[in-house]
C-alpha cells in the first residue's frame, strides 16, 4: 500500500494520482511553520561562528575567559576546542600520568589533577603570547600592564580564573 500523498490505486492496473499531489499547494513544513509548529533546525555552531565579525568572536571568547588575541583561524580554533573537554574522560592513571608529565605534584582527587592541568595548559598558552599580545589580552579586559612580564601573566591568568575579582 502506497502512503495517501503519492498515489491512490484502486486496483493494481489503475494509477491515480491523489488529490493532495494535484492541488497547488505549499510544502508542509512551511505550512507548519507559519501555525508555530514547526520550526527550521537551529544552524550549526561552526556555521553560526563562521558568520560572525572578528570583534564578534573575541567577545564570545572573552564570555567564556578565554584569549582573545590572534588571527580569526585562532579564535574560531578556540571557540570549537572549548567545547571538546577531553580531559575529563580520562581514566585516573592517565591524569596522574599527565600531572607527572607537566611536573605538577599529584593529588589523590581526579578532579583536583584535571584542574592543576588546565591552569597549567593555561598558563603554558599564556607564557608563548608575544609581548604585544599579552598587552592586547590585558588591554582588552581593561587591565594594565604590570611592570614585569611575569607579573602580567599571573595578572591575566587570575583574570582568566576569575580570582582577581574575589
Amino acid at each position: 500500500m502506497v502512503p495517501e500523498p503519492y498515489v491512490r490505486a484502486q486496483r493494481p492496473d489503475q494509477r491515480v494520482r491523489a488529490v493532495s499531489v494535484l492541488a497547488d499547494s505549499e510544502a508542509l513544513t512551511d505550512t507548519l511553520e507559519k501555525k508555530g509548529v514547526w520550526f527550521r533546525p537551529a544552524q550549526k555552531k561552526k556555521e553560526l561562528f563562521r558568520k560572525m565579525t572578528d570583534d564578534e568572536l573575541r567577545e564570545r571568547l572573552r564570555d567564556i575567559a578565554e584569549l582573545v588575541s590572534g588571527s580569526r583561524r585562532e579564535l574560531l580554533e578556540r571557540l570549537h576546542g572549548k567545547k571538546a573537554d577531553v580531559i575529563t574522560t580520562w581514566s585516573k592513571d592517565r591524569v596522574e600520568t599527565e600531572c607527572q608529565r607537566l611536573g605538577l605534584q599529584v593529588l589523590e582527587k581526579k578532579q583536583d589533577n584535571v584542574k592543576n592541568i588546565r591552569s597549567a595548559l593555561k598558563l603554558n598558552r599564556i607564557s608563548k603570547l608575544s609581548d604585544e599580545d599579552l598587552i592586547y589580552e590585558l588591554a582588552y579586559r581593561g587591565l594594565e600592564a604590570e611592570d614585569s612580564r611575569e607579573d602580567s601573566e599571573k595578572k591575566l591568568q587570575a583574570y582568566l580564573d576569575g580570582r582577581l575579582f574575589d
